[in-house]
């Protein structure tokens, strides 16, 4: 059973090796192991970054029919084009924000050096 214990060493009370703090004294343990630190993300949750991205999906298929309602059938080609022209945009700035908040995450963690 000692083999599971071991004294503070502010206090000199015995303590489980697993005990991360003396219930004691609440003196770090000096034998418990380490827990590696994890890097909290800041920001919008996932959930929330989904819906906001499925809100503009649908706003932008729902101006892309109301264009094609109003548009006649020679005007359709510039609406399309148009129409990617902005999507592609927006597309590049979303990769530009993702790659840079991975960027930030790695470095959090310590994985870049």
């Amino acid at each position: 059973m000692s083999d599971l214990l071991h004294s503070c060493s502010d206090c000199g009370h015995q303590i489980s090796k697993r005990a991360s703090l003396c219930p004691h004294c609440g003196a770090p343990s000096a034998v418990a192991p380490t827990v590696p630190a994890v890097a909290v993300r800041s920001g919008v949750g996932d959930g929330v970054r989904i819906g906001i991205g499925l809100l503009a999906v649908g706003l932008v298929v729902g101006l892309i029919v109301y264009m094609f309602n109003s548009v006649d059938a020679d005007d359709r080609l510039a609406v399309m084009l148009t129409v990617a022209a902005i999507i592609g945009v927006a597309l590049f700035v979303l990769y530009r924000k993702g790659k840079k908040a991975m960027e930030r995450d790695r470095q959090a963690t310590g994985a870049l050096k």
